[in-house]
C-alpha cells in the first residue's frame, strides 16, 4: 500500500482541528494497520486517536469497532490541544 496518501488524508484530518470519525479499509496485508499506527504516533502530543477494527471472519457485536476503540477510556474523552 502506498502509504504516503493515506498518511496525509489523516494528518491533514487532524491538523483541521475537528473531531473526525476516518474508515480505513482495504483487502488484507494493504499495511492499513502500519499507517494508522505511524499516524497515531505522529499526533499523540496533539490528538487523542481511538482504534477500532472488524474481522470479516467474525460476526461483531453491534457497534463493535465503536466500543473496541472506547473501551479503555475511563470517563468523558477530553478534548486535547
Amino acid at each position: 500500500m502506498e502509504r504516503e496518501g493515506p498518511l496525509a488524508v489523516l494528518t491533514d484530518a487532524a491538523k483541521a482541528g475537528r473531531s473526525a470519525v476516518v474508515l480505513v479499509a482495504g483487502e488484507a496485508g494493504m499495511g492499513k494497520t502500519s499507517v494508522v499506527d505511524l499516524f497515531a504516533r505522529q499526533v499523540a502530543d496533539r490528538s487523542a486517536v481511538f482504534v477500532g477494527a472488524c474481522d470479516d471472519l467474525l460476526v461483531p457485536p453491534a457497534l463493535g469497532p465503536i466500543r473496541e476503540a472506547l473501551r479503555d477510556v475511563a470517563g468523558p474523552v477530553k478534548r486535547v490541544r
